[in-house]
This record gives C-alpha cells, structure tokens and sequence, in this order.
C-alpha cells in the first residue's frame, strides 16, 4: 500500500518530535547530574574546613553545617525528581 505523500510528511514530523524531545530530555538529564555533580564538590571543599567539619566550637558553623546539609538533601531529591519526569 502506498502512502500518500501528506502521510509520509506527517509521519516524519512526527518522529522529528519525538527525536526532539528524547534530546530535550537528555539535556536536563545532562544538566541535573551538572548540580549534582556541583553540590558534591561544594560539600567536599567544605569539609576540608575545620570549622565546616565541627572541629572549632562555634556555633555559627555548626548552624553553617546544619543548613548545608539540609540544603543538599533537598536539592538532590528535587533535582533528581525534576530529571525523572523527563
């Protein structure tokens, strides 16, 4: 059976689509794992600091420490959740 040519544009447009989005949906991939990436190095340079890692009583850091690792945990559940959608 032939098609007729309005057919075959229309199935062509239509697996450009899906190929456009399948990219789309690698690149936020690609840009998630980027922030992931990102908070682990933040988080590995700051326990290099001694105060980050608790060991200078000061309770501005340990606060300082707190919200970090509270902000990490949060930005890799939503970030992880963001990419699963895609």
């Amino acid at each position: 059976m032939r098609r007729s040519a309005s057919e075959t544009i229309r199935n062509l447009e239509q697996r450009i689509a899906r190929l456009e989005e399948k990219t789309a949906s690698n690149g936020v991939r690609r840009s998630a794992d980027k922030v992931l990436k990102a908070m682990k190095e933040m988080e590995s340079e700051l326990e290099k600091m001694p105060s980050f890692r608790g060991d200078v009583e000061d309770r501005y850091y340990a606060d300082l420490s707190e919200r970090w690792y509270m902000l990490a945990m949060k930005v890799e559940e939503e970030v992880k959740h963001i990419a699963g959608a895609y």
